[in-house]
């Protein structure tokens, strides 16, 4: 047996300390205090998938919140687009019945029955569409004593918002850098030592830089990586994780990374996708016409032939697929799955 602890390396658990991110965890801390002395807040919590936004967040308002009278809510703004479906979850949280469709009804149950003061977090803030945004900030914001926390890739989310939301909201932006390949070992470290997830002599140092240098800074991949590696080596029989497992584990993390990027990007983007990756080498009159027919299929409006060729574009730049040149007359082109 080499896992000795699987929750300790489950991208949801939440360790008693967070290793490398206490200048984040004091400014977050500082504005968190702040608002049981009655002055209202706002963070903007920002940087690359895998810097540890999230797991701070959910570190404060577990850990740091314990004896603070404040109501506390984390709602995942990938799973609720909707300013419906967000206030729904905050119903739900709250032990409060949702008794009907109407948004300003759900809204006024929420300013009624939920004692302030209230910090509410917002992750993946950027997934919701332009008017979502404004519109569900705009009225948690009229929420009594509401301190909101937004996680986000980047600052994108919060430019050009309208002038009524600017005006209520005070943000403090809690910058989130990509961690060094030396933080990636301490957390590794800490994870397989101090939460104890792995049994000792299961593991090397060796093991814990390769996975750390593979990483790129993404805590989050590192751990899935410890993992999944972790696992093969089980899964073999032996009893010690090799380099060999940590490489076999990295690929099977980058295939999940894509998919969840893909998913981010949007239906027609894991469509388009899916066509060149089960049709090697397909051309782009091809690719067109399977793309339109894949739609209907899936209850989707085809998109035109420019907005396609933007599609494929950013796939192209993200490393995703690769366009080749049919050697043919006239402008010809082959698409494949990097």
């Amino acid at each position: 047996m080499i896992i000795a602890d699987e929750e300790a390396l489950d991208e949801n658990y939440i360790p008693l300390t967070i290793p490398c991110r206490e200048f984040q965890k004091k400014e977050l801390a500082y504005w968190v205090s702040r608002l049981e002395k009655g002055v209202t807040f706002d963070c903007l919590c920002y940087g690359k998938p895998g810097t540890g936004k999230t797991l701070l967040v959910k570190y404060v308002l577990d850990r740091l919140l314990e004896e603070i009278g404040v109501s506390k809510f984390y709602v995942n703004c990938w799973e609720k687009r909707t300013l419906a479906e967000i206030l729904d979850d905050l119903l739900v949280q709250a032990e409060i019945p949702v008794v009907s469709s109407s948004c300003a009804i759900k809204y006024s149950r929420l300013k009624k029955l939920i004692k302030p003061p209230i910090i509410i977090a917002l992750d993946e803030v950027d997934k919701l569409k332009f008017r979502e945004l404004n519109d569900t900030l705009y009225l948690l914001k009229t929420l009594n004593k509401v301190g909101l926390i937004l996680i986000s890739n980047s600052r994108r989310c919060i430019l050009n918002l309208d002038p009524r939301v600017e005006s209520r909201l005070n943000l403090h932006l809690i910058h989130f850098p990509p961690y060094s390949q030396e933080e990636l070992m301490f957390i590794l470290k800490h994870r397989v030592v101090d939460c104890k997830a792995l049994y000792p002599g299961t593991w090397s140092i060796k093991v814990l830089e390769l996975i750390s240098k593979l990483a790129n800074g993404d805590a989050r991949a590192a751990i899935q990586t410890l993992r999944n590696a972790a696992q093969i080596a089980e899964d073999l029989g032996r009893s010690k994780i090799t380099t060999e497992d940590v490489v076999r584990a990295r690929k099977k993390v980058e295939e999940v990374k894509r998919r969840y990027r893909l998913k981010a990007l949007g239906e027609h983007y894991e469509l388009i996708y899916k066509i060149i990756e089960e049709n090697d080498e397909i051309t782009s009159r091809e690719l067109f016409l399977k793309y339109k027919e894949k739609c209907l299929e899936n209850g989707l409006n085809p998109k035109s032939y420019r907005s396609l060729n933007n599609y494929i574009q950013e796939l192209i730049r993200m490393g995703y697929i690769r366009v080749e040149r049919v050697n043919r007359r006239g402008n010809i082109r082959r698409f494949v799955v990097k």
